[in-house]
């Protein structure tokens, strides 16, 4: 069969979801396809109301019951290589997502650790690969911003990196992860802060409890009320 004449619904179901749960995704209660995630834009004009078109991806990936980490936007081959890309970084910006997946040809992955101010030059940042053959994609350099970030801007400038890639096959992580100089980050996301902070916490238990396994969750819990900040990164 020519993946060529193959339909993006072909795709999905005879690549993509078979790749996604033999990563370990639950079919059950962690993955939605065809998912509106926005009602759409009102537009009126005079007297007349109306939505625009609701936004829909192809599929929604849950971290925990309603907590949504991950989207991924699917594309035929007849596509240019590349060509929906921005469709899905556009899509996980409205829908406020950490994670966007973009398949067509290949498979790439897109992991924004998030835009924090704590992640600078020499940090080790470790994110999971959902997908198999996942590609590494950097931008949005910024000179500097503040904790919140809470106009959405800041100072944005070109940047030149260098970056070295080590594979990870004895770690297993749902969210990204930073180590600098000093520190160990773990991040959660979510649009209710109530939220984040609760995915924060027990990314931090589960921090500690790995890097210290004489300790029980609940003793870890104890530690990261004691010796861990916990600080709002963008707010838009």
């Amino acid at each position: 069969m020519n993946k060529r004449d193959l339909s993006e619904r072909d795709i999905c179901t005879k690549y993509i979801t078979p790749a996604v749960v033999n990563a370990g995704w639950d079919i059950q209660w962690q993955i939605r396809e065809e998912v509106g995630f926005t009602k759409g834009r009102i537009i009126v004009r005079g007297k007349f109301v109306t939505r625009d078109k609701a936004q829909r991806v192809d599929y929604i990936l849950y971290y925990k019951p309603n907590i949504p980490i991950a989207l991924i936007e699917a594309k035929d081959n007849n596509n240019p290589f590349g060509g929906g890309m921005q469709q899905a970084i556009k899509h996980a910006g409205h829908a406020r997502y950490p994670i966007c997946l973009f398949l067509e040809r290949r498979c790439i992955l897109i992991s924004r650790p998030d835009r924090t101010e704590d992640l600078g030059a020499k940090t080790v940042i470790y994110m999971p690969i959902h997908v198999h053959g996942a590609l590494f994609s950097a931008g949005d350099g910024h000179a500097t911003q503040g904790h919140g970030e809470v106009d959405g801007t800041a100072i944005e400038i070109g940047l030149r990196g260098r970056f070295q890639f080590f594979v990870r096959k004895d770690m297993r992580l749902k969210w990204p992860r930073a180590e600098t100089s000093t520190h160990w980050i773990v991040m959660g996301k979510h649009e209710e802060l109530d939220q984040a902070m609760k995915m924060s916490v027990h990314e931090s238990i589960d921090f500690i409890v790995g890097r210290f396994a004489h300790l029980t969750p609940e003793e870890s819990y104890l530690i990261a009320s004691v010796v861990a900040d916990y600080h709002v990164t963008p707010s838009s």
